[in-house]
């Protein structure tokens, strides 16, 4: 049964696509993105050009899907304020959301900022490992607001017909996670 409200993020799961997942039943409002998910996206997994990940309710219906590959943003298409003063390099490392889908009857109950938060939290991993400035986006043109509403910022002249690409710079969020550390870090070792 289909709540009628936001659905706690504690209801859902994800999990990385494999060959063994069901994903027919899967229809969401962009067909091109019903399609991917059911003919490409496990050759982009095997292939190393798109990592998707599913998402689930807690009864085990697939609810949503999201997909992530690396990502470079030029210096010159970004704001001032989030440019690195004597940065070398003319772009920046990123994470890329390919594609961020919701199931058709199960849209407006907070999935996709569910998969936007994890998206999020997995650039910060990624971070980890290997450096990731930015998280980008080629928004589908009817839902740059949605994006807006977490801090994407939209490149203006890469505008298309279809598509706005967005950034947002979580490099606040690793900081405030960093001093976080230092601080329990340092409180262990006073106690």
């Amino acid at each position: 049964m289909i709540p009628d409200t936001g659905i706690p993020f504690s209801d859902l799961s994800i999990s990385l696509l494999s060959s063994r997942d069901q994903v027919n039943s899967f229809k969401c409002s962009n067909d091109a993105y019903t399609r991917f998910l059911k003919r490409d996206a496990i050759d982009a997994m095997n292939e190393c050009t798109g990592c998707t990940h599913l998402v689930y309710y807690k009864d085990g219906t697939l609810v949503g899907y999201f997909t992530l590959v690396n990502d470079i943003i030029f210096g010159d298409k970004i704001e001032e304020e989030d440019i690195r003063p004597g940065f070398r390099y003319d772009s920046y490392p990123a994470l890329k959301i390919a594609r961020l889908a919701t199931h058709k009857l199960w849209e407006n109950l907070d999935i996709g900022k569910f998969m936007l938060v994890h998206s999020i939290s997995f650039a910060i991993i990624v971070n980890q490992y290997s450096a990731c400035r930015f998280i980008t986006v080629d928004a589908v043109n009817e839902k740059v607001d949605f994006y807006k509403k977490f801090g994407f910022v939209v490149i203006e002249d890469a505008i298309t017909e279809k598509t706005t690409p967005m950034y947002f710079n979580h490099t606040a969020i690793i900081k405030i996670l960093r001093d976080k550390d230092k601080q329990a870090t340092f409180n262990n070792q006073s106690a």
